[in-house]
């Protein structure tokens, strides 16, 4: 009991002195539910990006860690775009109509569900970055398609 306390304390003051926040504050604001994000895109005008992933993958852990903390894509993220996180055991029939073959896959859609990329496998989050671009300057004619 009095080590718990001692924990909520130190975790009280960190959250005072704005250590918390600052620690969390950017983190990527992922659903898991595919009609959230689709509703929220609709609402919102963002397009909706979802990371795919399996909970036995070595590259989906090393995105997680690598990409998706990235303060960079953080940010890109929660401001232009619905983030949806889904995995292949709740979500194997979407994951199936999707097409996934391997671990992670990211897809990127339109607010109105058209497919602008398809990443196949691990990807930086310097790559991220600059596919996200292409898509935001409108410089990507047919949807992209990367596979590593």
């Amino acid at each position: 009991m009095h080590r718990f306390l001692l924990v909520a304390s130190v975790f009280v003051s960190l959250f005072n002195a704005g250590c918390v926040n600052e620690i969390y504050a950017d983190e990527i604001r992922w659903t898991n539910s595919p009609q959230i994000a689709v509703d929220n895109a609709y609402g919102s005008g963002r397009m909706i990006l979802i990371s795919v992933h399996a909970s036995s993958c070595q590259f989906c852990k090393k995105m997680e860690q690598e990409v998706w903390r990235d303060p960079d894509v953080e940010q890109i993220v929660n401001r232009d775009f619905v983030p949806l996180k889904i995995n292949e055991q709740e979500h194997s029939e979407l994951i199936q109509k999707l097409e996934v073959t391997s671990y992670p896959t990211t897809f990127i859609f339109s607010t109105d569900r058209v497919l602008l990329a398809r990443l196949d496998g691990f990807i930086s989050s310097t790559d991220l970055k600059s596919i996200i671009e292409r898509l935001k300057s409108k410089t990507a004619t047919a949807p992209i398609r990367a596979i590593n």
